[in-house]
């Protein structure tokens, strides 16, 4: 709810109708969708609130926050006709959401969404990850100074040692420039 709580605050400071403003509200937007698909596939009914409030936020139903998100996660990869839409896949700086990440999580949504909503969604799962797939992101397949593929996904350089090529969100976390306390997604 924290990471929540922050999405809210900057989408309810940061206005203007340039594009790097719209850029960076469909990227909080999508972080705040995040947080909710996490606290919908975990806890299924939390509290819900897209604006900040001193006053108790009320619960939401798993179904009704799983209609939520799905508009809300189109509506920032450029399905919804909103002004605030993520860039194309890999055209901002290493992690920061793009286009592939809302295809990724609407994906992941649509895999559970009969345990969600009821109703199976595996069409919709498959259109979604083959969406991200035909993307520019790719695996990493080939090993680096003594370190498998895989492993070079956990190093330290992984946004300059090829492994940037597959990681779609990566959390940054580098001890110098992104320090915090609740980064973890």
């Amino acid at each position: 709810m924290f990471g929540i709580t922050l999405c809210n605050f900057y989408l309810e400071n940061a206005n203007g109708g340039d594009a790097a403003t719209k850029q960076k509200r469909a990227e909080a937007r999508f972080m705040r969708a995040l947080h909710y698909f996490y606290l919908m596939d975990l806890y299924a009914n939390p509290p819900f609130l897209t604006k900040l409030s001193s006053e108790k936020a009320p619960q939401i139903q798993r179904a009704d926050l799983f209609l939520y998100l799905e508009s809300e996660l189109k509506d920032i990869i450029g399905e919804g006709g909103g002004s605030e839409v993520l860039a194309d896949a890999k055209t901002v700086n290493y992690g920061r959401a793009d286009k592939a990440a809302g295809m990724l999580l609407l994906a992941r949504m649509y895999l559970n969404a009969e345990v969600y909503t009821g109703t199976a969604r595996w069409e919709d799962a498959k259109k979604y990850a083959d969406m991200t797939i035909g993307t520019s992101y790719k695996l990493c397949t080939e090993g680096k100074n003594g370190f498998s593929a895989y492993q070079l996904l956990f190093m330290g350089d992984n946004d300059t040692n090829g492994a940037q090529d597959e990681i779609i969100l990566p959390a940054l976390h580098d001890g110098e420039l992104t320090q915090t306390w609740g980064g973890s997604i």
